[in-house]
């Protein structure tokens, strides 16, 4: 078995650094850096560090970040709950609509649902 080392954390808050730093969503990983620390601090681990002295990039901020992160965290929620409801509609769907149909139907749908499965592997 592998030993494990801090390259695949460093390549980790590498890519977390890129995205508070550059990314179009900054203020809100400024936020979900701002609101975790202290639960990453418990374990010796830190969103903040490699952000300038003291992570003052995150820390500091802008002022806006206060209110654009949260505002961020509601639309990802929002957006998590539409996918939910929309698999859980196709899910009762299909579980109400399975018993109406024929039975031949059914048997070729799996059928085809088993030569597409076969030309994946």
């Amino acid at each position: 078995m592998e030993e494990t080392t801090g390259v695949h954390n460093d390549k980790y808050f590498a890519k977390w650094r890129n995205l508070v730093r550059n990314s179009f969503f900054k203020s809100y990983y400024r936020y979900i850096a701002k609101k975790n620390e202290p639960a990453f601090a418990k374990y010796g681990y830190s969103l903040t560090s490699g952000l300038g002295p003291t992570g003052e990039l995150v820390r500091g901020g802008k002022r806006g970040d206060a209110i654009i992160g949260p505002l961020y965290c509601c639309r990802a929620n929002a957006w998590a709950l539409i996918q939910r409801i929309g698999m859980h509609c196709k899910w009762y769907g299909k579980r109400k609509i399975r018993p109406i149909l024929p039975e031949f139907v059914v048997t070729r749908t799996r059928q085809a649902r088993q030569r597409e499965s076969f030309g994946k592997t």
